[in-house]
C-alpha cells in the first residue's frame, strides 16, 4: 500500500511524495497525564497532511479463527475478552492520534481485493484533510488525477497481481 500511495500517477501510484511508516507521535501531555499512551504508531503517515493510515489484513481481529467447537466456555470468554481489548486499544489509538494532529484512516484487507476499495480509502483521506484541517494542495490534486477510471483499473490489477495467489486480476468488473 505504502508503495502505491509513493508511486508516481503514470506508474499507477498517487504521487504522494512524502510518507513515513510506523513512526510513533503521541497526544499531548494532558491527554499522558489522563491515561493516554506516550506514543502511539500509525502505519502509514503523509507528512503533507495531517492524515494517515493503519492498515488491519485478514488477521486483525479475526473471530472465525476461534475454532470454539474445541474451546471451553471460559476460554472462548478469555478469547473474546482479547478481541475486545485489541478493539478497544485501536479506537484509543486513533483517538488519541487525533488528538495529537494526525487524522487515522483504517484501511482493511478488504480495501484491497475490492475493485476501487483503496481508491475510495485514499480519497477519504484526502477529503478529510480538505474538510477538516483545510488542507490538500498537490497532494490532493495528484490524487484526484490518479483516481481517472483508466489509472483506478491498472492500479487494481496491480494491486491483485501483488497477492502470492493466482487468479487475482480475474477479479473485479474491469
Amino acid at each position: 500500500m505504502a508503495m502505491l500511495l509513493v508511486r508516481s500517477i503514470e506508474q499507477e501510484g498517487y504521487g504522494i511524495p512524502n510518507i513515513r511508516l510506523n513512526v510513533p507521535e503521541g497526544p499531548g501531555r494532558e491527554l499522558r497525564l489522563k491515561g493516554a499512551k506516550e506514543k502511539r504508531i500509525p502505519d502509514i503517515a503523509l507528512d503533507d497532511l495531517p492524515v494517515g493510515f493503519n492498515y488491519d489484513g485478514y488477521g486483525h481481529l479475526d473471530l472465525a479463527a476461534i475454532d470454539v467447537g474445541s474451546l471451553e466456555k471460559d476460554e472462548i470468554r478469555a478469547a473474546l475478552v482479547q478481541v475486545r481489548e485489541k478493539y478497544v486499544d485501536d479506537l484509543r489509538r486513533n483517538r488519541e492520534l487525533l488528538a495529537g494532529g494526525r487524522i487515522v484512516l483504517p484501511i482493511v484487507a478488504e480495501d484491497l481485493f475490492e475493485s476501487g476499495g483503496l481508491d475510495a480509502a485514499v480519497l477519504a483521506a484526502i477529503s478529510a484533510s480538505e474538510r477538516i484541517a483545510g488542507m490538500g494542495g498537490a497532494v490532493a490534486d495528484n490524487v484526484r488525477r490518479a483516481l481517472a477510471r483508466e489509472r483506478s483499473i491498472r492500479r487494481q490489477r496491480l494491486i491483485w497481481s501483488l497477492y502470492p495467489w493466482s487468479g487475482g486480476t480475474s477479479l473485479g468488473n474491469y
